[in-house]
């Protein structure tokens, strides 16, 4: 949950996919935030960083779109940008990018990581929390 919102905004209403992946905007409470948006309850939305919103740059610039045609902001609790002014649309577009990298290097490593079981002979399998101490 975010604990510091920013330009002194109060949050009303918290919008969590837990578990889904920002590579899609298919999920549940993306959706419903978009509806609330479009029906304009929504003025701000506040995001702990942009990667939270979406890991893909056409998305996030979509979902900027999509705010800005219904009189909504963006913002982010760790990242500073205006995106009314072009250096602020830029550094938004740039941390997207940046999010869409990391999605990507995610994948590949895992890719990498699972081949190697496999050719090691050990069955693919996702880590269980008693696994990680």
């Amino acid at each position: 949950m975010v604990t510091s919102v920013p330009r002194g905004l109060e949050v009303a209403r918290a919008f969590v996919d837990a578990g889904a992946s920002g590579g899609t905007l298919e999920r549940p409470d993306l959706a419903e935030l978009r509806a609330c948006v479009a029906a304009g309850e929504v003025a701000v939305v506040v995001v702990y960083a942009v990667d939270r919103l979406s890991r893909r740059q056409a998305d996030t610039l979509t979902l900027l779109e999509e705010l800005e045609q219904r009189g909504a902001d963006l913002a982010a609790a760790s990242q500073p940008f205006d995106t009314t002014t072009p250096a602020g649309r830029a550094m938004l577009g740039m941390l997207a990018v940046f999010a869409e990298l990391s999605r990507a290097e995610i994948r590949e490593r895992t890719r990498v990581a699972l081949a190697e079981r496999s050719a090691q002979g050990v069955a693919p399998r996702r880590p269980t929390a008693s696994s990680w101490t």
